[in-house]
């Protein structure tokens, strides 16, 4: 009979450890599948934010088609100042009310109108930040407000980048309007006596706006007038170097005393708006494509080395003006547009100088050919 406990234990059987090879080995393995993985993951996230640019983009040019089917022209780039020395409000900031952000522009447009103590006083965004800065809580309001929006800014661009020196608290809009692309096909062009060009286009006396785009300072630009048609036409684009917070549109250094008289007025074709360097819209040049590298394209000519990126300009480096400073993305390959149709493509780098220049003007008679 075999009692309880009397049976004969089993032999222990030992493991044996991984040596340090193997687990060299392991670690070298680990470390090769995360380095073909990771190109991955870091496409997989780009293509993510590069579609919700897109979605960005596509939501602003419905926005200003809403804007069109209620007021009949498509908002204006910026606003005309009423005196110089003040930045007029951004078509962004014209639309918000046609993208669910009514009751914000309301409040943002009650408090500048409060502002303006009679018709030869002006008030933009710095004055509401001061008064939001005194402790003023209808002003704070509206600060908190615009820190809110997020649709003009592309989720590729770094947040910590993005960011508007002289509005800090406000991120910068990577998205710009497109005033034209006339000046650059017709450099030879001078300031008239009179202007009497019925294509609405720049001259020399305007510091090179164009204006035969769709979103210019002071632009009241209608859908007839858009005689290539408005899926040929582009009309906003994404920029990176040099931006600014999204309610600036165009800071007004000078009146303009030629045919177009007076500032603080939108102007009809065939008048030119008041003299203006604009955030808020860019002109388009023949020679500089989507994403043109800074070393073709030159440097802003104010660049601040110290605080504006990419950092310091490289000595010798050439100058532009802020009017002609380029459409640039952080996408690979090109650059998101939206077209006056609300449509959004993806211009290549390699985009046909051509094409590109006369896609930006919307009454230039070319034939468009993608």
């Amino acid at each position: 009979m075999i009692q309880r406990g009397s049976l004969t234990p089993q032999c222990a059987v030992s493991r044996r450890a991984f040596t340090l090879v193997e687990l060299l080995v392991v670690i070298a393995i680990i470390g090769v599948l995360v380095a073909l993985l990771l190109p991955a993951v870091q496409a997989a996230r780009e293509a993510a934010r590069r579609s919700s640019c897109q979605n960005n983009l596509k939501n602003i040019g419905l926005a200003a088609l809403n804007y069109e089917s209620a007021r009949k022209v498509y908002p204006p780039g910026s606003v005309n100042a009423r005196k110089t020395g003040y930045n007029g409000n951004s078509w962004q900031m014209e639309i918000l009310p046609y993208m669910e952000q009514g009751t914000l522009g309301s409040n943002a447009a009650t408090l500048l109108a409060s502002y303006r103590t009679s018709a030869t006083t002006e008030a933009d965004f710095y004055d509401i930040r001061a008064k939001a800065n005194a402790g003023d809580a209808a002003a704070k309001a509206v600060v908190e407000g615009l820190k809110g929006v997020v649709i003009f800014s592309c989720p590729s661009d770094n947040a910590s980048e993005a960011v508007d020196k002289f509005a800090p608290e406000l991120k910068a809009s990577n998205y710009s309007g497109i005033a034209g692309s006339f000046k650059s096909r017709n450099p030879s062009v001078t300031c008239p006596t009179t202007y009497t060009d019925t294509k609405y286009m720049a001259v020399d006396c305007v510091s090179t706006i164009n204006i035969d785009g769709i979103l210019f300072p002071g632009s009241k630009v209608k859908a007839s007038h858009i005689s290539d048609g408005t899926s040929n036409t582009l009309m906003v684009g994404e920029r990176w170097y040099q931006v600014r917070a999204w309610p600036f549109g165009a800071y007004h250094s000078a009146a303009y005393t030629g045919s177009a008289t007076g500032m603080g007025q939108e102007k009809a074709p065939p008048q030119v708006p008041a003299q203006a360097s604009s955030t808020s819209c860019k002109n388009i040049d023949s020679r500089y494509p989507p994403n043109a590298n800074l070393a073709s394209t030159g440097y802003y000519v104010s660049h601040d080395d110290s605080t504006d990126r990419p950092g310091a300009v490289p000595a010798s480096m050439k100058t532009i003006g802020f009017n002609d400073l380029p459409f640039q993305s952080f996408h690979s390959g090109g650059a998101l547009f939206a077209r006056a149709d609300a449509s959004v493509s993806f211009l290549t780098d390699g985009t046909d100088p051509v094409l590109y220049t006369s896609m930006a003007s919307r009454n230039g008679e070319e034939v468009v050919s993608e």
